[in-house]
């Protein structure tokens, strides 16, 4: 890989979320078979309130209506403190993208009694009057003032279809003197859906202790949190994770964490995985594990079976000395136990008997991961960089490989650019499922090309501004077009993204990145991923 291009990915790395969305495949992601019967969209928490260490959050609102109607939008939202719980209505054109800065401030403006002073925050219910997800679609992006700029995290309104009903798991939680680590959990539904009663358990990710806590009676739209989660009830732990379980009730539910920094309060937003999905997880894609000079990418790998497990892993990227360009390596995994391998290619350095070229060279690739038999494994990466006193950082977790045809494109929502944000959007070629060896031991002769296009879509007018076509891409590679708006469609100052493929049949993996900073190396380049939508 090229310097030039190390540089534009990793710069558009640092993606504060877990989740990554691709467009096909299972996904370690929240989903759940429920019946619908009133198509919404969940969003698990909007805020406006004072942080650890100085920090102010704010959450920006955008709203997108990719559909050839215009909608009425219901609000409905539950105050988790500062009071205001209250219903509003709004509408929103074809086409159309709307970015609000301040979500408190807008929904006060329709007319909900939220207070003018004091912290705010709550969950928010979305219903459409006529379209439905994922016509419509509701990002996130929460930020703090950091200095040089801003810090924070992005995710996506959950359609009620999405929400969760069994058990599920954060992973990759941390508390030190770096890091701490939060848990919400919602209840998703609505009033003649009642009370539900969800069970926290906390494990240790280095030994086999367990700590299960007071189950947590939540109302329809209500929001726990659990601050410092590891250090809490008189726990001490550094390394763990949570299971979640609806002990009664019927009203779906959601969850997350946050891992912050402690220094500079940038967060990491952590998605839920269902125990279901990880059943199934013995073939795995982390789309993006880097080193540079100043980037690091953390391999989470979390086993939260019974059972030991060993899993193999295929490294591939540009630069890697051996033939293939990638590098192999085994890890055995403890049952119940979380390893975090805080620099994976150094560690790959190490351990696969393969030379990969000097540390400080330059490496960005994909890493496939595969065990035998029925899994119990969560994998996912951390990467970050330092800034503002701490790092920067962003938590993700890796593609499930299913047996499911591939999709045919994805959206991507929420991209701006000004003086002070810019965005990139990137894809990567997964490959097909029989292109990949049950030990992901590649064999690149078999790898195949596909061709993509790129439609940009002005969020003010609804027009599309303009189509990239032909971008050909290998079986397991990556590419990014920074500042997409800027270089493409430069009167653009907010809109949307459709990727899709017109010639082959590989699966692919789409995002977008919001960074802090209208150009490269402006303000903090702290960046906020952005969901695709299939």
């Amino acid at each position: 890989m090229n310097a030039r291009l190390t540089a534009l990915f990793v710069a558009g790395l640092l993606i504060n979320t877990a989740m990554l969305v691709w467009a096909s495949g299972d996904a370690l992601t929240p989903s759940q078979s429920l019946t619908v019967k009133h198509p919404a969209i969940f969003v698990p928490i909007v805020v406006s309130t004072s942080g650890a260490n100085n920090s102010f959050y704010i959450s920006e609102l955008t709203i997108t209506n990719r559909g050839f109607s215009d909608v009425a939008l219901n609000f409905k939202y539950v105050a988790a403190f500062g009071g205001g719980t209250g219903t509003a209505m709004d509408r929103l054109s074809a086409r159309h993208q709307r970015v609000i800065p301040d979500a408190i401030v807008y929904l006060r403006s329709l007319g909900i009694p939220i207070p003018n002073s004091g912290n705010q925050g709550g969950t928010l219910s979305v219903r459409p009057s006529s379209l439905q997800p994922p016509e419509i679609a509701i990002t996130v992006r929460t930020t703090t003032p950091v200095a040089g700029g801003r810090a924070g995290l992005s995710y996506a309104g959950i359609p009620t279809a999405s929400l969760l009903a069994g058990p599920s798991y954060l992973c990759g939680l941390r508390q030190n003197a770096a890091d701490r680590s939060n848990v919400a959990i919602q209840n998703a539904g609505v009033a003649k859906d009642g009370n539900i009663v969800l069970r926290l358990t906390v494990f240790s990710g280095d030994s086999t202790e367990a700590h299960t806590l007071t189950d947590e009676v939540l109302s329809p739209g209500s929001f726990k949190q659990f601050s410092s989660i590891l250090v809490s009830g008189g726990l001490a732990l550094t390394n763990g994770y949570v299971r979640i379980e609806r002990v009664s009730g019927k009203a779906p539910y959601y969850a997350y964490a946050v891992v912050n920094d402690q220094a500079n309060s940038d967060g990491s937003f952590v998605a839920p995985v269902l125990e279901d999905t990880l059943r199934s997880a013995n073939r795995q894609i982390v789309p993006v594990i880097a080193e540079t000079r100043q980037f690091a990418s953390e391999l989470i790998i979390t086993n939260v079976g019974a059972s030991d497990k060993v899993m193999d892993f295929s490294y591939l990227a540009d630069g890697i000395q051996s033939p293939g360009s990638n590098a192999n390596f085994s890890v055995v995994i403890e049952a119940g136990r979380q390893l975090m391998i805080p620099d994976v290619v150094q560690y790959i350095r190490e351990h696969s008997g393969q030379k990969i070229g000097p540390k400080g060279a330059g490496f960005a690739g994909t890493l496939m991961g595969s065990l035998a038999g029925e899994s119990s494994i969560f994998l996912g990466a951390r990467t970050s960089t330092a800034g503002a006193g701490g790092r920067f950082g962003v938590c993700y977790s890796a593609v499930v490989r299913g047996d499911s045809s591939p999709a045919d494109a994805a959206w991507i929502y929420g991209l701006q650019q000004d003086e002070e944000i810019r965005s990139n959007v990137a894809l990567v070629n997964i490959g097909r499922l029989g292109q990949v060896r049950e030990v992901y031991r590649i064999d690149l002769s078999d790898g195949a090309r596909s061709v993509y296009g790129i439609d940009l879509f002005d969020g003010d007018t609804g027009l599309k501004v303009n189509t990239l076509s032909g971008i050909k891409l290998d079986a397991f590679r990556w590419i990014q077009i920074d500042m997409i708006f800027a270089r493409f469609a430069p009167a653009t100052r907010q809109g949307y993204a459709r990727i899709y493929r017109t010639s082959g049949s590989d699966d692919f993996v789409a995002y977008g990145v919001i960074n802090d900073g209208g150009q490269a190396g402006e303000r903090t380049g702290d960046g906020a991923f952005v969901l695709s939508a299939p």
